[in-house]
Parts: structure tokens; sequence; C-alpha cells
């Protein structure tokens, strides 16, 4: 079953994610239909939700020593606000730029989401856009109301590439 805010698949009671419990609807309902009959109860839950949603990237940094060997080491950079702050229109940017990675059309990253009270940290990796023409770039993430993400990246010039949409918890 999938869960009517978070949208995760599930076959508990309640959402191992957000906890809302699972309604029992006759099999000639649609999900539509449940989803209109309870949206005060999806929409209160949401608002009690998105507080304590917090996203970030894992970032990577290798570097390579006279002996030819690499290190890679790695950080969880949150960004900026909460689920409640993470707009459609308007992006959260990270508070630092980042040189071009490559060429590449996309890139693929890890990004994570917890929600405070509620569950455990999950991650998944996405397909991030790349400006080949920029040298630096900037990333921010858009959520909607089905509590999906995008992930954006930015060139210098203010030229914008957005993502496909992915699930926020799988």
């Amino acid at each position: 079953m999938k869960c009517l805010v978070c949208g995760t698949d599930h076959s508990d009671t309640r959402c191992p994610v957000c906890l809302f419990p699972v309604v029992a609807v006759p099999g000639d309902v649609s999900e539509q239909e449940v989803r209109q009959m309870l949206r005060s109860k999806i929409e209160e839950h949401r608002k009690k939700l998105l507080p304590n949603i917090k996203t970030g990237i894992v970032l990577y940094q290798y570097d390579v020593h006279a002996d030819g060997t690499v290190t890679e080491t790695s950080e969880r950079v949150f960004f900026e606000g909460s689920g409640s702050s993470i707009r459609r229109q308007e992006p959260m940017w990270l508070n630092r730029k980042f040189d071009t990675v490559s060429d590449r059309d996309m890139v693929e990253a890890e990004i994570f989401a917890e929600i405070s009270g509620y569950s455990p940290a999950r991650s998944q990796s996405v397909r991030i856009p790349q400006i080949a023409s920029s040298q630096e770039q900037n990333i921010g993430i858009r959520m909607d109301d089905e509590l999906r993400f995008s992930i954006c990246v930015r060139s210098e010039t203010g030229t914008v590439r957005m993502s496909e949409w992915y699930p926020l918890f799988r």
C-alpha cells in the first residue's frame, strides 16, 4: 500500500516513515477519492511532518597524493531550512559553490532525507544535471506537494537546470 502522506510503499498498519495510519477502503473506491475524503487529515499530518524534514547531499572529495594513491572523503551537507520552507517555485540553495564536475550532461549524487522524531535518514542515488559551460555551480532542492524532490543546478550567470522528480522517501 502507498502512504497517502509521503508516498512510501509498505504493508504495515502505519507508514514506517511518517507514521500515518493505513486507511481501509472498499475495493471500488479509487485512491483519488480516498485522498479527497481524507484531505483535511492528510494536510494536518503533513503540516506536522514538514517542519521536521531535513534534506541534504553527500559531497565527496578525492585527494591524489604524490605516491599516486587516492583518498576519498565524504561529508553530509544539509540544505538550509526544513520541508516547510522548500517550495516548488523557489529552490533552497546550498551556501557554497562547486566546480563543474565534468563535461557530462548528468552526474550521479547521493541525496538523503530524514524526519526528526519519525524515522531514520534514508538516502538514494539521483542524477543531477550539469551546466557544462559553467565553471561554478550552486546546488538546490525543491519539493512538491507529494513530497517528491528535484535537484536544481544554477550557473554563475543564473542559468538553472532541474533534475527529474524523485520520491523523498522510498
